[in-house]
């Protein structure tokens, strides 16, 4: 898929998205003063924690010894390929290498240990993409998820279906991509600067409840304001803190149409003292909002990617002691 780059997404160019191992390219540092910023696609979350992976110091050879199982296919990319082009797009053509990696999954041996449940899979686009119905062949997407041995894995998206226990929301991609924690200390240090310029952040969903710009915004300092729980508080359980109003405000979508809240009045109505708890509070959340440069290391923090796979680990290490449980 990578060497055919430009049939990965119609009307954008994603062969300069996958330079610099998914970041894409460098911005000029005339424009930012870090090399830590990149152009970077939001769908590449793929091909990013594939190679983060690929770096990460508990790897083994030996499944048996493995806390959980990476399953390196770059399912947002496929699926991609074919979302603009669904009329013209068979089905066959875009469920082949679904059901190829499902065969070939069911075959291997550490599959049969835990049936799957101990494996996770990595999509960078949003759940909607691969949930079509398989005998809906013009529908939207592929039909990945309604396969057995798909179901039966961890999968994490960039915007889960919050009604299906195997799926975890992870952050979409922003342009920051730390390689040392000074690069981060740095930005952190520059929010606390400009704290003065307070912002807050309106998210309506779209035609899904999330956005890239909902993590642009808060990497940047601004407090967002929520209308749905979908947008983020049951969506990104690993990455965002329980305490939701420490860093965010929370309007029901509701009572604005209904006219019961005055939004300009409702966020004028927060003190200075609170606001600013809540800026501290996100700037202590930005490494577990983004993904580090894959060629470089965090030392004294978790980032995205890092949260990610402890939640799998711990994940799978409950799933085996139920299984355990169960069996005794």
């Amino acid at each position: 898929m990578l060497h055919d780059c430009r049939s990965l997404l119609q009307w954008h160019d994603m062969c300069s998205s996958s330079d610099n191992l998914g970041l894409g390219p460098s911005l000029s540092e005339d424009l930012i003063s870090s090399s830590a910023w990149f152009n970077t696609n939001q769908f590449m979350l793929d091909l990013i924690f594939f190679h983060r992976m690929r770096r990460y110091p508990c790897l083994t050879n030996h499944s048996s010894r493995a806390s959980a199982i990476y399953v390196p296919f770059f399912a947002g990319l496929d699926t991609g390929r074919y979302l603009f082009d669904s009329p013209n797009a068979s089905s066959s053509a875009r469920d082949a290498l679904a059901l190829d990696l499902a065969d070939w999954l069911v075959a291997r041996p550490e599959w049969a240990a835990m049936g799957g449940r101990d494996h996770f899979l990595v999509c960078g686009r949003i759940t909607w993409d691969f949930r079509r119905k398989a005998a809906d062949v013009a529908g939207w997407g592929s039909a990945l998820f309604g396969l057995p041995a798909v179901k039966n894995m961890t999968r994490l998206l960039i915007e889960r279906d919050t009604a299906d226990d195997d799926e975890f929301g992870v952050p979409y991609p922003t342009y920051f991509h730390p390689s040392r924690d000074e690069e981060v200390f740095e930005w952190q240090g520059k929010l606390r600067v400009m704290g003065g310029h307070n912002c807050t952040r309106s998210r309506p969903p779209g035609d899904s409840f999330t956005r890239r710009s909902v993590f642009d915004s808060m990497l940047a300092g601004c407090i967002p304001v929520f209308f749905y729980t979908e947008t983020a508080y049951a969506q990104y359980n690993w990455h965002l803190p329980g305490n939701h109003t420490s860093y965010s405000v929370f309007i029901p979508e509701a009572e604005v149409i209904e006219g019961k809240v005055d939004l300009e009045e409702r966020l004028s109505g927060i003190g200075m003292e609170a606001v600013e708890a809540m800026r501290e509070e996100l700037i202590r959340m930005v490494p577990r909002l983004v993904y580090a440069d894959p060629r470089g290391r965090l030392e004294a923090m978790e980032d995205a990617f890092d949260v990610a796979v402890k939640g799998v680990i711990e994940r799978v290490e409950m799933l085996r002691r139920e299984r355990e449980e169960t069996n005794a």
